[in-house]
């Protein structure tokens, strides 16, 4: 049985076009104390327009990126029971939330995943709400979402997507091998898709069957939407069929139908925009996005090894416009470092998918930044 399903979003993404939005930042210096961060991030979720995004009487998804499990520098949990209460004294039910990976490691699976969150305590003690891994156990709780852009006609994110009532990003800022720049855009576009959307997301050749490790189970033809795979001896995809969705790839155990790696940064970028796109306009009620401009690294917490920080401690930026939150911390960053520390690191450009995300509707990277 295939848990999924179908949703139609209106298309209106044109609607932000010349507009600029409001990015408000705290600053954190060497001198800044863990309570003077938390008060900070107190009045950022004070800002009227931050707090009339959270006024929703139900569930409030907090999207995490939960770090594997060598990787010290993601939020701490201190800092995320400062949302936590503020999200409750306004009446809402709030949950710490992110999906399960694309690639093997310790949060590919729900069970492994918690385990993961709790280590970097991420518990109910700790942050004051509970952890809930929002494409299900193996990631295969999934809504395709028709969005019908230039990318993805289709995009493939967590099911429970469509039971938020309000979305709170917190990221972790960092470097990225792939997309250059993770903030926002990543966390939400990238780190709400099912692993079938991930596979879309990085792969731009339709998959191949390894025929000595396949063990004909049957699993991928279970799974795959068209019908494009037969299983004999082992399984045999019709390319003429297949659609390249992912599914059979992240549906096998044996690693017969290999993740591809493959795609360009800035068609990687764009997709992540998409997805991103999908997401927020499937959320039914509102949206707003901290960017934690603190223990930036060249990699990203998904990296299983310790990463010493390669940038100062900047501060906390906080919009509604997911555009304009990476935006502006971008521009913070690269003007303490006097240079694009992103495309130094990855050698690509960081801001294509903020570019593309005000193409297609999904902020603005025109802001104006208010210092709290």
């Amino acid at each position: 049985m295939k848990y999924s399903c179908i949703v139609c979003l209106s298309l209106d993404y044109k609607e932000m076009s010349n507009m600029s939005s409001t990015v408000y930042l705290f600053r954190i210096d060497t001198n800044t104390s863990p309570k003077q961060v938390r008060k900070g991030l107190s009045a950022l979720l004070r800002q009227k327009e931050i707090s009339n995004s959270l006024t929703s009487k139900g569930f409030t998804a907090i999207k995490m990126h939960f770090g594997e499990s060598d990787s010290p520098n993601t939020v701490e949990p201190s800092m995320v029971k400062v949302i936590v209460n503020y999200v409750k004294s306004a009446g809402g039910r709030p949950f710490l939330t992110d999906t399960n990976t694309l690639y093997t490691g310790r949060r590919s699976n729900a069970v492994d995943h918690l385990m993961c969150a709790y280590s970097h305590g991420y518990t109910m003690k700790n942050t004051g709400a509970p952890a809930i891994i929002l494409d299900g156990l193996t990631g295969k709780g999934f809504a395709e979402i028709p969005i019908g852009l230039k990318h993805c006609k289709t995009a493939k994110i967590a099911k429970d997507v469509l039971n938020i009532d309000d979305l709170i990003g917190i990221t972790h800022v960092t470097g990225h091998e792939g997309a250059s720049f993770g903030g926002s855009l990543k966390n939400i576009g990238m780190g709400m898709s099912s692993r079938g959307g991930k596979q879309k997301q990085h792969s731009g050749i339709l998959p191949e069957v390894d025929k000595d490790r396949c063990t004909a189970c049957g699993e991928c033809a279970r799974w795959c939407p068209v019908e494009a795979i037969t299983v004999d001896e082992h399984a045999h995809i019709n390319k003429g069929l297949c659609i390249g969705c992912g599914e059979c790839t992240v549906t096998c155990r044996f690693k017969a139908i290999a993740v591809r790696w493959d795609e360009s940064s800035a068609n990687l970028q764009e997709k992540i925009a998409e997805h991103a796109y999908a997401v927020v306009r499937s959320i039914r009620g509102k949206s707003c996005f901290f960017n934690f401009l603190i223990k930036v690294t060249k990699d990203c917490d998904c990296i299983r090894r310790p990463q010493d920080p390669d940038f100062t401690d900047l501060g906390i930026v906080a919009s509604t416009d997911i555009v304009a939150a990476d935006k502006a911390s971008y521009d913070l960053l690269e003007q303490e470092a006097g240079r694009d520390m992103f495309q130094e690191w990855s050698g690509k450009d960081p801001l294509v998918q903020m570019r593309y995300g005000e193409e297609i509707g999904l902020g603005t990277t025109d802001y104006i930044l208010e210092q709290v």
